[in-house]
């Protein structure tokens, strides 16, 4: 996580090459000004790591950057799965009801060429799907890491650690 830069920066944060943690600070929403710390890259990867889920309507989970236009975030929470999709401008938001009664959750990404995956596993084992898909010009290259939304008055602590990227 060493090279990986922040485009929302939180007040209070710590992290080194493996894990990240934070507080997130309330009235933060996704995308506009919720911290979130990405990575540029051009190649094929999957890249697998655990995150703590974030408490009620708060959301933490990867998002795939391309341009401030064009992105795809997948977020966890105790409820489900927010799927935020922006391309060229206009933007969707869909909710996966999937109650999830853990303290952490694994979160998968990968990427082949202009297609990404985003999956979760509640053991860091057994992975499901939640999201597919490309954003114009993935295939060449793009940015991809977590972010963290809190719309409530209270801060909350995240983290994210145990990051494995591979080559595909």
């Amino acid at each position: 996580m060493k090279q990986m830069l922040w485009l929302g920066k939180p007040l209070s944060w710590k992290k080194d090459w493996r894990s990240l943690s934070l507080r997130v600070d309330p009235h933060t929403t996704y995308p506009e000004n919720c911290p979130s710390i990405i990575a540029a890259w051009d190649e094929d990867i999957r890249a697998v790591a655990r995150l703590s889920l974030a408490p009620s309507a708060c959301e933490g989970g990867i998002i795939v950057f391309q341009t401030p236009q064009s992105l795809c975030a997948a977020g966890a929470s105790p409820e489900g799965f927010r799927l935020h999709y922006q391309v060229m401008g206009y933007r969707h938001d869909t909710f996966l009801p999937c109650p999830i009664s853990q303290s952490h959750i694994w979160m998968g990404f990968s990427r082949m060429g202009a297609r990404f995956a985003v999956s979760y596993s509640l053991d860091g084992n057994q992975f499901r799907q939640v999201d597919q898909g490309t954003l114009p010009g993935l295939a060449k290259s793009y940015s991809f890491g977590w972010y963290w939304s809190n719309p409530e008055d209270t801060p909350f602590e995240a983290s994210v650690d145990t990051l494995a990227v591979t080559k595909l």
